[in-house]
This record gives structure tokens, sequence and C-alpha cells, in this order.
């Protein structure tokens, strides 16, 4: 990698408004990554939260965890979705949540955010079958594409240059490289730090 690269990247993303991550999210990893972590603590915690709570009891009930009937809390959908989905979906939503961007239709950013997920989604199944870290690469997976919404905000004509369509990663990559002295790989970097 050029190091001028990192410099013009480490560069914009000190001007460019990072989402800071959010206190429920602090909260709930702190009490996740306890040695002994109590589950009615972590359900409280987002329970305080009602549009998270909402949103966890919704996929918690979906017909994905084999649910017949509705989940009616945070502790049985923690009992139902296990720790680490319970986790990652926590992850997901704060992260969206932080990420929005008003500069992107509610198309392209449910095209994103599907895209994401997938991506996220592959990453745990590869960790698990290889016995690494899943939420590790959950996280990584969820992620790898983040920079692009902040450069959707931030860089004007960023979406110009996507909407004009490239033909693969390769010519994305250059172009952002052209443009803006930066690409959206080695910014993802700077806003998974953040």
């Amino acid at each position: 990698m050029k190091r001028d690269l990192f410099s013009s990247t480490a560069a914009l993303m000190q001007k460019v408004d990072l989402p800071s991550q959010p206190e429920l999210l602090i909260q709930v990893n702190r009490e996740i990554n306890r040695e002994n972590p109590s589950f009615s603590r972590v359900a409280e915690i987002v329970s305080r939260d009602q549009d998270m709570a909402a949103r966890i009891v919704k996929v918690a009930s979906s017909p994905f965890f084999g649910r017949r009937d509705q989940v009616k809390s945070i502790t049985q959908a923690l009992a139902v979705l296990g720790i680490i989905n319970f986790r990652n979906i926590v992850l997901t939503s704060c992260l969206r949540e932080a990420m929005h961007n008003g500069d992107v239709t509610e198309q392209e950013s449910e095209m994103f955010w599907e895209h994401s997920l997938l991506v996220a989604s592959i990453a745990q199944f590869i960790a698990r079958r290889v016995n690494l870290p899943t939420t590790l690469l959950y996280m990584a997976g969820l992620f790898h594409d983040s920079a692009m919404m902040v450069f959707a905000g931030n860089l004007p004509g960023y979406l110009k240059g996507l909407e004009t369509g490239v033909a693969d990663w390769k010519e994305l990559l250059e172009d952002e490289e052209t443009n803006f002295s930066t690409n959206h790989c080695l910014a993802g970097y700077f806003v998974a730090q953040a």
C-alpha cells in the first residue's frame, strides 16, 4: 500500500464527521465481555432503548429462529437468539443508526445494509467452520464497506461517481483513489477504529 494513500486517508478522516460508538453498544459489550456476564443486566440495558428493544423482539419472533409464537420480552429474545446473535443484532442496529445518512436514498441504504449483512453472515459462517471468533469476523463483514456511507455524506460528488456505475471493485477503488486520494477499504479501517 502506498504510504501517501494512507496519509491522505488519515488526513481526510480527521475532517469528516465519523459517528461515535453508541453508549448502548458500549454497555452491552462491557457486560457480555465480563467473566460471568449477567443476561438479566444485558436485557435491562437494552430495554432502556425502546426502539432497539422492539427491533430485537421482532427479529427473535421471526420464523428464521423457529418461533411459532410472539417473543414478548428482551429476556425471552436473549434466550431465543443466544448471546452471539443477540450481540450481533445490537451491533448491526447501532451501526446502522450511527451511519444513517440523509444523502443516501432509502433504496440505496437498504441495498447497502443488505449487502453488509450478507457479507457479515457469510464471514460468521466461515468463522464457525474454521473455529475462529465469530463476533470478530461478523464485525469485519459488517464494517467492510462502512466508509462508503461516510463518504456519501462527506465527499461531494461521491454518490454521483457510484451512480455512473463502475464495472468492478478494482475500478471502484481506482476511481476513489483518483478522485478522492483514498478508497473506502482503507477509510473503513478508520471508521472501525472510531
